[in-house]
């Protein structure tokens, strides 16, 4: 599980969403499927993976700007 330090939320699959290019949302920590999280080495990358759906955190539209979206792909 990732939880923010500062407000103790947990990162979570929103409604254990299957569809690629949603939205993963900080919620409160319940330790369901949909805020477990594994870590795969890639090369010199580490990917953050979903236990719930298998897709990995990406940044969306592989944009290289602040505030660029995560999401689920």
């Amino acid at each position: 599980m990732l939880v923010n330090n500062f407000t103790g939320k947990a990162l979570d699959v929103p409604g254990g969403s299957l569809k690629k290019g949603d939205r993963p949302i900080q919620w409160e920590v319940n330790r369901r499927w949909n805020q477990r999280w594994s870590f795969a080495k890639q090369g010199n990358a580490v990917m953050i993976i979903s236990v719930l759906n298998g897709y990995a955190l990406d940044i969306a539209e592989e944009k290289k700007n602040h505030g660029a979206k995560v999401v689920q792909w």
